[in-house]
């Protein structure tokens, strides 16, 4: 083997974690069937959508018995061998054995950027609409000028999309809830 091929092998799952484990501070990987690559950060109002959407779920899910995460969680999906971390995960069903990852959340929100919001809309959603267990999908536009968020719905084996303006609520069915969209949209500065 040359060093080239030595440093293009793909990476198995457990090496992924271990490389995901002694990153430093800040920084997170996400795996694709072998190839690992780096999260870029995030705006400030980007972050702040995100806290908004754990800030309305924390006491929806609690109440529920269901643990709400950060982009600081893993999200594994097995059947295809991809890992990413959504901005903000609830997940309902009993945790995997290994605390390393999520495998089953009921709802995935992702808060979209300029470098990654293609890959949200495609390959993610493409790879979160395999977990049996999601409900929703949550496309959110920190810079949308009308506050407005695509969903995506699951109805038996039929996905449905649209798009919801701020005066909408979202239908979360593992928390029997609807949300505002307008709460992701508070306090942006």
């Amino acid at each position: 083997m040359t060093l080239l091929e030595d440093v293009f092998s793909p990476l198995s799952f457990e090496e992924y974690l271990a490389l995901d484990a002694s990153a430093p501070d800040g920084v997170r990987y996400e795996y694709d069937n072998g190839a690992i690559f780096a999260m870029t950060g995030g705006t400030r109002r980007h972050s702040l959508v995100a806290a908004n959407a754990i800030a309305a779920l924390v006491p929806l899910a609690r109440a529920r018995g269901c643990r709400v995460h950060t982009a600081d969680a893993r999200l594994w999906v097995p059947s295809i061998q991809r890992s990413y971390h959504p901005d903000v995960m609830v997940v309902c069903s009993p945790p995997p054995t290994d605390p390393r990852y999520e495998t089953s959340p009921c709802l995935v929100i992702e808060v979209l950027s300029p470098s990654t919001s293609q890959t949200d809309r495609r390959e993610k959603r493409a790879a979160y609409l395999k977990v049996p267990e999601l409900m929703v999908y949550v496309l959110i536009d920190p810079e949308s000028p009308d506050g407005s968020v695509e969903v995506m719905r699951r109805a038996g084996d039929l996905w449905f999309n649209e798009t919801l303006d701020a005066d909408a609520s979202i239908t979360i069915p593992c928390l029997d809830t609807t949300l505002a969209v307008r709460e992701f949209f508070v306090d942006l500065v």
